[in-house]
């Protein structure tokens, strides 16, 4: 799997990390799998610094797959129900400089239970753990 994101800055700067961990900073992003399904995200980031080092954040915005949808599934793939859904995701984060970071994330893909076929079981969205090198511009 390959995957991007871009973040903005916050809105508005402010010097106290408490009540700048209320200020979201927008993201877009995709997760691209080479055998398998990949989705495209929008939303928002929260950032709260644990220390001057190390950071945690959380994410959550609206997203959109190509996977399996419909009554015929192959039995290697998920059944996602709708092409639409939210991404939640949690991270942490260390800063290896002013610029450069390594953030370890568990992301997932929700579908929100949408199934376009009674009677069939609820839809799973893909959940992934990884790790992305940062750079700040």
């Amino acid at each position: 799997m390959i995957s991007g994101e871009v973040l903005s800055p916050r809105i508005v700067p402010l010097g106290d990390r408490i009540a700048a961990a209320f200020i979201p900073r927008f993201n877009l992003g995709s997760s691209l799998h080479l055998n398998g399904t990949r989705y495209a995200y929008a939303g928002a980031t929260w950032t709260f610094d644990l220390s001057h080092d190390v950071f945690v954040e959380a994410s959550l915005g609206a997203a959109l797959h190509d996977g399996k949808t419909g009554a015929i599934i192959p039995e290697n793939r998920l059944s996602l129900g709708c092409n639409a859904g939210t991404r939640e995701a949690a991270a942490l984060g260390f800063r290896l400089s002013d610029r450069w970071n390594l953030v370890t994330t568990l992301e997932h893909f929700s579908t929100a239970s949408c199934s376009g076929q009674p009677g069939t079981a609820s839809p799973r969205g893909p959940a992934n753990i990884g790790a992305r090198l940062g750079y700040t511009f």
